[in-house]
């Protein structure tokens, strides 16, 4: 054995050298690693499937992956599942969840869809639907295990978030309950609860209970729901008052944004009781017009991590520059940070989707226009993904597919929410990076491509291959 002197020097290099690695892969160049495009069910409807608002979710280990479709502009739904790490996927249309028949088939549409995946490998989804029945412009939600039985909560209901229990017996389900309002024009409420009940595989519904009642003339929208540190459940939804959105809803008049609020509430009881949090960023819905395409952009996305709940939130364009901000919150939801923009591009950027990572960085996706001329006739759009470090602000970034325009895909029903569009996203934290499933919208006859696509944040093993022995 050579003494430890005589090899101080060599020993000095190979800790210079491992540091050199260590820094190499810690700076590792964000990559995507893998892209599937999911399938969509052949003749759904009586014709093929197109795609959009699609949420995607998966184990720790990244094997099994999900995602939920909503197909045919709202007709149906399906979820696409992979056992094999993203490599390839199967669909299958949700039962139940079709309103391809009948005078559903006339007025009604999803809207929607999630997919969740439970830690025994159970494929959990909901969706919400709103139509005309009798006159009367109804909405309501429906949760389940795949392939297992229906719960449909009674009463006025709409976006509904589900989340799987650390058990996978169960899951629990998290709606907006609200009164109608008489104006046909707007269908908006006139007051709005978030209510939550755990939901058995066989559609068994538990008692519900109130999560967060704001009051008359406030209004809940996109709820999320989150499991933090202790088993703790985490509520967040954006509130805005009825006048704010009235204006907003009516394709004919343009309108001043709306800056919704951000609310948490949380419960330590398994849902049983809730505890009112603090508020959680400012996202907006603003008109967005250039080159003649008209739109609403907004859009917030939560998500949970170790330690953290963090919020990603579009921000309103200004100085032609349009971003993305966070928000997050080291205390299960009492209190949020303020909110700041951590996606700075050209023109404008939409929809963003966020995860959380080790080592304090969070996980983005978003659609920017940043490579769009103006004065074309078009509106450029790409999706885009990076990982940020919250300490130091800085982010690397890749584009996750080509870029599209957008005008040919605006119909006057744009102001209803933009996903309407086909242009959504969602991502999940994966070991080593995360995944991510986005839309490549076409214009029909086109069909719409939906991608998942598995992010690396570890270096590429750039050995040699082994050779193989000759014997």
């Amino acid at each position: 054995m050579r003494s430890l002197r005589s090899n101080s020097r060599s020993l000095l290099i190979g800790v210079v050298f491992a540091a050199l690695a260590a820094d190499a892969a810690s700076a590792a160049p964000l990559r995507v690693a893998r892209t599937a495009q999911l399938p969509t069910p052949p003749g759904v409807c009586g014709g093929v499937a197109d795609a959009s608002t699609p949420t995607v979710d998966a184990d720790p280990a990244g094997r099994t992956v999900v995602a939920s479709l909503l197909l045919r502009g709202g007709r149906a739904a399906s979820l696409a599942r992979s056992d094999n790490g993203g490599r390839s996927f199967t669909a299958t249309v949700l039962p139940g969840l079709s309103v391809c028949s009948g005078a559903a088939a006339d007025h009604g549409m999803l809207v929607n869809p999630r997919g969740a995946l439970g830690p025994d490998g159970r494929a959990w989804y909901g969706s919400s639907w709103f139509g005309n029945d009798a006159g009367l412009f109804d909405f309501g939600v429906e949760v389940a295990a795949a392939g297992d039985g229906i719960a449909r909560p009674a009463g006025h209901a709409q976006d509904v978030a589900v989340l799987p229990d650390q058990a996978g017996s169960a899951a629990r389900a998290l709606w907006t309950s609200f009164d109608q309002v008489p104006n046909p024009a707007t269908y908006l409420p006139t007051r709005t609860r978030l209510l939550t009940a755990s939901v058995r595989p066989d559609g068994d519904l538990g008692p519900v209970t109130t999560a967060l009642d704001p009051g008359a003339g406030t209004l809940l929208d996109d709820p999320s729901l989150l499991r933090g540190d202790d088993d703790t459940l985490i509520a967040v939804a954006n509130t805005a008052t009825y006048g704010d959105l009235v204006g907003t809803f009516n394709p004919a008049s343009a309108s001043e944004p709306v800056r919704f609020v951000g609310v948490s509430t949380r419960s330590t009881d398994g849902g049983a009781t809730w505890t009112r949090g603090g508020m959680a960023g400012s996202p907006i819905l603003a008109e967005f017009s250039r080159d003649g395409v008209r739109m609403l952009i907004g859009g917030a996305a939560t998500a949970a991590g170790p330690g953290r709940i963090v919020r990603a939130i579009t921000e309103e364009p200004r100085n032609g520059r349009g971003g993305i901000a966070l928000t997050e919150s080291r205390d299960a939801g009492r209190t949020w940070s303020s909110q700041r923009r951590l996606i700075d591009v050209p023109v404008v950027a939409f929809m963003p989707a966020v995860a959380v990572l080790p080592g304090g960085r969070v996980a983005l996706s978003w659609f920017d226009a940043r490579g769009d001329r103006a004065g074309d006739g078009r509106l450029d759009v790409r999706p885009w993904a990076a990982v940020v470090d919250l300490a130091s602000g800085t982010r690397e970034e890749v584009p996750l597919g080509p870029a599209f325009d957008l005008g040919p895909l605006m119909t006057p029903s744009y102001a209803v929410d933009g996903s309407a569009l086909g242009v959504s996203q969602d991502l999940v934290a994966l070991p080593a990076g995360f995944g991510t499933v986005h839309t490549e919208p076409a214009a029909a006859p086109a069909t719409t491509r939906v991608v998942y696509s598995r992010l690396s944040t570890k270096a590429k093993d750039r050995r040699a291959p082994r050779r193989a022995k000759h014997r």
